[in-house]
């Protein structure tokens, strides 16, 4: 259980500023750490803990930046002189060039070699962006991908705990973001839901992961598992078939698509991560010698029924196209 997330005054008057000094000595500390690792590690050539402690520290860099630009945009953009089109795109611009240079810090440090490709997108409709949900950091990804290439405000529904931090607290939230607390009745948080559907804007990318959870073998195993056990046979054969997805639920996509039937729906894939699922996975492929593919492409035009056997032909061109580059 999570520790309640304080009042936002409360955040404002104490947090913040703490933050704003704390932020900055452990960036210090995480740089000296990392010289010393690096003397350390000269006869290593994969320098694993060198690699992830400066990592870690252009994270926190990345996170402090955010924080310390969106505070100054409050300065400049004070309530009573405010174009809410202009405070927002400025905010996501934000985000955008953080996210990139954290990114290209990464590409050196890690290896973290991006390959995004995306379609050319109508400027006058929103974005409903489906992806798949694999590995450590891949909604930071996806992220990225409409901050920075599709240039949107990225709409996501997030954890409430996740207020605790600064940057998400001022920068998501001024972006309309979606925190849901634990413990809300499933009456609130459909409420919720609705409310984050109905809100949609045209310069809006609403990200949804249907699968609900990462992907994991473990987890594809266990709803295998209880797939065959309830008797469900069609779903059981269609992981079967598909062993590098979880079965998409339709629900938050109904919602979305009720609210908004003009939102233009990309498909996004993803391959590269999906074994980085914890620390110990992730010191043992440092450096990565790979390349992490980000695939967007157009989806199929949807049905106006059987949305959820929609669904499940976009996650199997995912599956295979996975597939395809694992492969290689």
């Amino acid at each position: 259980m999570n520790p309640p997330v304080p009042a936002l005054i409360v955040r404002r008057i104490l947090r913040d500023p703490i933050y704003a000094v704390v932020a900055p000595v452990m960036m210090l500390l995480l740089v000296v750490l990392g010289c010393l690792l690096w003397v350390l590690e000269l006869p290593s050539r994969r320098k694993r803990g060198w690699r992830l402690t400066w990592t870690c520290a252009a994270a926190v860099l990345l996170d402090w930046s955010v924080f310390v630009r969106c505070t100054w945009l409050w300065c400049v953009m004070p309530p009573w002189r405010r174009n809410q089109q202009e405070w927002q795109a400025r905010h996501v611009v934000v985000l955008g060039q953080e996210l990139h240079r954290f990114v290209q810090a990464a590409d050196r440090l890690v290896g973290l070699d991006l390959r995004v490709r995306v379609p050319a997108v109508d400027p006058d409709r929103p974005v409903l962006l489906l992806a798949r949900h694999a590995g450590t950091g891949d909604s930071l990804l996806m992220v990225y991908v409409i901050t920075h290439t599709l240039v949107r405000i990225p709409r996501v529904v997030l954890k409430r705990a996740l207020l605790w931090d600064p940057a998400m607290d001022l920068c998501l939230r001024r972006l309309h973001a979606y925190f849901l607390g634990e413990g809300m009745t499933a009456q609130v948080r459909d409420e919720r839901l609705r409310a984050f559907a109905e809100h949609v804007e045209v310069n809006d990318a609403t990200l949804l992961f249907p699968e609900g959870r990462n992907w994991s073998p473990g987890r594809h195993a266990s709803d295998l598992a209880e797939a065959i056990e309830k008797g469900e046979t069609e779903r059981a054969a269609w992981l079967e078939r598909n062993p590098r997805v979880l079965s998409p639920r339709s629900t938050g996509v109904r919602r979305i698509l009720q609210a908004r039937p003009d939102s233009q729906v990309l498909v996004a894939g993803h391959q590269g991560v999906e074994d980085l699922r914890s620390v110990p996975d992730i010191w043992r492929a440092l450096p990565l010698r790979r390349q992490i593919h980000i695939d967007v492409r157009q989806a199929d035009s949807l049905p106006d029924e059987h949305i959820d056997a929609w669904l499940q032909d976009e996650w199997e061109r995912l599956d295979d196209w996975t597939d395809a580059l694992d492969g290689d």
